[in-house]
């Protein structure tokens, strides 16, 4: 299934889930991902004339539209989106045009997604393995407690 932009301007309506960027990155060939998502990188690059920044996490990237955030950022978008920091980024999964493609994991070949940036924030010495190890908590405690969510 191709992703296609939504037809309407502003964020998508729906639950922005929190995905890590292997898992968005592992569905190729496979069901897309959810179209609204919540994605934490490090800035790998970011070229604004471009509008693009690259997010990587552990060795998998994905390409983001930096033109599309809609929100105010705290400090401007430069000093967000600085090579290193780590962010969060929130918006809507689409299919990345072939020229735009990067590298999806070391040696490997990228998503053709592209993540159409809404808001995004600094998230400061942010340990990405205890990120992850509490996003596996609280997705177990959500299929338990709350399926309706999942």
């Amino acid at each position: 299934a191709i992703m296609v932009p939504s037809e309407t301007p502003g964020p998508p309506a729906g639950p922005f889930r929190a995905r890590l960027i292997r898992e968005v990155a592992g569905t190729v060939g496979g069901p897309p991902p959810a179209r609204c998502a919540r994605v934490v990188g490090r800035v790998e690059r970011c070229d604004l004339q471009q509008g693009r920044a690259v997010l990587e996490d552990r060795g998998w990237r994905l390409m983001v539209d930096v033109t599309t955030i809609a929100t105010p950022v705290h400090g401007g978008i430069a000093a967000v989106l600085k090579d290193g920091n780590v962010v969060q980024v929130l918006g809507e999964l689409v299919q990345a045009p072939a020229s735009q493609q990067v590298l999806g994991q070391v040696g490997g070949a990228c998503p053709p997604l592209l993540l159409r940036a809404w808001s995004t924030q600094a998230l400061e010495g942010l340990n990405m393995d205890l990120y992850e190890c509490c996003l596996r908590a609280r997705r177990e405690f959500e299929l338990r407690h709350c399926p309706e969510n999942v």
